[in-house]
């Protein structure tokens, strides 16, 4: 009689609609386990894929199953837990779980880690033949250290593989492999590391979060603290008991530019076995990173948004620092919420979360408030020194902007020139790239757009060039406007180029420096921070990327070009965002040993946000906010799912999202839900396809998620001209 096979369900990491269900041959049953690694067919191709059920019921109808090939024992598989949060983050989100499992597992998760070609000495023996000068070099190097690695032996000596195999064959040298270096060993900490003694509110901080960790059980802080409050300090203090307790330590930061920076404060403290987690990391390191944490030598892993997935075991506090920033939900693709994700994965671990910012978003506050978070404040900076002073200056006031340079106020002007003759740092923030966005004919008043998204093209002075913002396209400047054939172009608005080269004008002998995406990619973000910590750079101006954290004890002039910019967006969320976004600069400014000054001009100083980050104020800002997210349902007071329809065919996008509204309005009316739409949304063209948004707006995350599933069947069966990007709790609206 034929043995029973058992039927598993498969997930691989492909934008697959659903797991796939295979049988085991039974000789390879006893390797199974939940989240193992599986090698099975895939119509005519091999694919790996990991278990994500075990014994299932069969498939509906007469369906012969495949068997898998392998259960591959070279490489480990996934932690239960982790597989458990893809696929419960998969179904939250509605994303295919291939989608999610591909966002959470690294490309080299799937490769076996290479072992290391060396050649090692062998103990002295009467010479075989004459040797040539690397071989005389590479015998005399061994005979010190023992053994090298193949590569090294080559480059450091001169000497040629053949060469190194022909002492081989003589008998003067072995050749082997060994696992590659360790570089999580553990370490001593750094004695030179200083520890400062924590202040009464830090250490309330940290006893609370200790007594949540060695409890065992589920528990979530907000720590609101001021900038400058010594929220690392608490983390790191929080880590290390946490170490010690034998758990381990995951800590995400917004932004890759912050990753060095508190990996090698992690690192000086605690001792060694710290992994940096994200995107930017070599290849080979990473992999190494992801083994070390799966067989439990790295106890604490620093990272951005896909850090969450980090492979450790035994998990006892998870830390989110500056929770409020957006660079924690991703954009495409796996739309997740890493901030959201991290409070689950410790739910289901039985640890800590602790959400750290000077600026927590309402939703964080909001489960505060409900007592689904226990709420830690830090209401002083760590120093003696205070927070900085904080200055309106009115754009609209008679006399009040420079002459040369209208978009730069007197005032600020003034405050640079003594700040700079006092050799003291600046920076001037405004969140647009480029020199202009927007070149205009002066006759007819046309734009010169993109021929993809519609939009305006920014004038780039380093390129010389106008650039799209959205989709990259790049063209010359014209010579005339190319609609009426007879105008000029203006550069018109302001960007991070215009406000240097009014700087440079000002201040000739000024050091100036530009951080933004266009100048500050992967390592040129560290290398324009550090000139800016060793004194080389005088006036830093920057888009949000100067905002985030970062500590520059010199800087004590911060000047905000347009404090109002952010309130000119079409989004729920504007006040909010230029809320943070002002404290945040804001805080960059006084962190030393002199006190700071914060300059914030505006052509609306008396909106509310603008008027409570002067005031450094975010219990008032709340108390002005909160009423009208709770008379328009939106959030923390409802939740949201953005469903954006794409198609280049506008006509037919209109007609489907139309039909879209009509499916979903009984169910909508039945969970009192309101449906926004459908309409163009704020971009309405990007990289040649039309969109249109459809807005669902309901009172409970079952109803949302209900509308959602509805919509995601009602795309695969109706929309064959359409794509529909589904957004759960979305951050943008655009």
């Amino acid at each position: 009689m034929r043995e029973k096979h058992v039927r598993i369900e498969v997930v691989l990491p492909l934008a697959l609609p659903g797991t796939l269900t295979y049988s085991v041959p039974p000789e390879l049953v006893p390797r199974l386990r939940l989240g193992a690694r599986v090698v099975v067919p895939l119509a005519t191709r091999r694919a790996t894929g990991y278990v994500a059920a075990i014994d299932v019921p069969p498939p509906h109808g007469e369906v012969a199953l495949r068997d898998i090939l392998a259960v591959p024992e070279d490489v480990a598989g996934l932690p239960e837990d982790l597989l458990r949060l893809i696929l419960e983050a998969a179904r939250y989100y509605c994303a295919p779980p291939g989608e999610a499992l591909r966002a959470a597992l690294p490309r080299f998760a799937e490769k076996t880690a290479r072992r290391v070609p060396v050649v090692r000495a062998v103990p002295a023996r009467n010479p075989e033949g004459r040797l040539g000068p690397g071989q005389k070099r590479l015998l005399a190097a061994l005979a010190e250290v023992g053994e090298l690695a193949l590569d090294e032996a080559r480059r450091a000596h001169g000497i040629s593989t053949a060469s190194i195999r022909a002492l081989a064959a003589k008998g003067r040298v072995e050749l082997g492999e060994r696992d590659p270096v360790d570089p999580f060993a553990p370490s001593a900490a750094d004695p030179a590391e200083p520890v400062p003694e924590p202040n009464p509110h830090q250490q309330r901080a940290i006893t609370a979060v200790l007594a949540a960790v060695r409890s065992g059980r589920y528990h979530g802080f907000l720590l609101h603290g001021v900038t400058a409050s010594g929220k690392t300090e608490v983390y790191l203090r929080c880590a290390a008991e946490t170490i010690a307790l034998g758990r381990s330590c995951l800590v995400l930061v917004p932004e890759i530019a912050l990753t060095p920076q508190l990996v090698g404060r992690f690192r000086a403290r605690l001792g060694g076995a710290v992994a940096l987690v994200h995107s930017a990391v070599g290849e080979a390191e990473r992999r190494r990173a992801w083994s070390a944490m799966l067989a439990g030598r790295v106890r604490v892993a620093v990272g951005a948004r896909s850090a969450l997935f980090a492979p450790l075991s035994g998990l006892g506090l998870v830390v989110v620092d500056e929770e409020h920033d957006p660079s924690y939900k991703q954009s495409d693709r796996f739309r997740y919420h890493a901030r959201d994700l991290a409070m689950l994965r410790a739910h289901h671990a039985g640890a800590t979360v602790v959400l750290g910012s000077a600026t927590p978003s309402l939703e964080s506050w909001s489960n505060a408030h409900d007592g689904k978070l226990e709420l830690l404040r830090l209401p002083e900076r760590a120093t003696p020194l205070p927070l900085p002073a904080v200055r309106v200056c009115d754009l609209r006031r008679h006399g009040a902007r420079h002459p040369r340079h209208p978009f730069l106020s007197r005032e600020l002007v003034e405050e640079l020139a003594g700040t700079l003759a006092r050799r003291e740092q600046s920076i001037l923030f405004l969140n647009r790239r480029g020199f202009a966005p927007t070149a205009i004919c002066t006759s007819c008043g046309t734009f010169v757009a993109c021929p993809s998204c519609g939009v305006a093209l920014a004038y780039h002075r380093a390129r010389d060039a106008l650039l799209c913002h959205y989709c990259n396209f790049q063209r010359p400047v014209p010579a005339h406007c190319e609609s009426c054939r007879e105008g000029e172009l203006d550069l018109r608005g302001l960007g991070t180029e215009r406000i240097v080269d009014a700087v440079n004008d000002l201040f000739p002998s000024a050091r100036v420096g530009r951080l933004d995406s266009d100048v500050a990619a992967g390592p040129s973000v560290e290398r324009v921070l550090d000139r800016l910590r060793r004194r080389e750079i005088d006036v830093l101006v920057g888009t949000q990327m100067v905002t985030k954290g970062h500590d520059f004890p010199a800087v004590t002039l911060v000047g905000v070009v347009r404090a109002d910019m952010g309130l000119q967006v079409v989004d729920f969320r504007a006040a909010e965002r230029t809320f943070q976004l002002l404290t945040q600069v804001a805080g960059r400014a006084g962190r030393g040993s002199t006190p700071g000054l914060v300059l914030l001009q505006t052509f609306l100083p008396d909106h509310y946000a603008v008027a409570a980050a002067a005031r450094q104020d975010y219990d008032g800002f709340v108390r002005q906010e909160l009423p009208f997210r709770r008379e328009l349902g939106y959030p923390p007071f409802g939740r949201l799912a953005l469903l954006r329809g794409e198609s280049r065919d506008a006509d037919a996008l209109d007609a489907a999202m139309d039909s879209l509204a009509r499916t979903l309005a009984p169910l909508a009316a039945a969970a009192h839900a309101s449906l926004l739409g459908p309409s163009p949304a704020p971009l309405a063209r990007l990289r040649g396809f039309h969109r249109r948004h459809l807005l669902v707006k309901a009172p409970t995350r079952k109803a949302i998620r209900t509308l959602a599933v509805r919509a995601a069947a009602w795309a695969t069966r109706a929309a064959r001209h359409i794509r529909l990007v589904i957004d759960i709790d979305p951050l943008h609206l655009a």
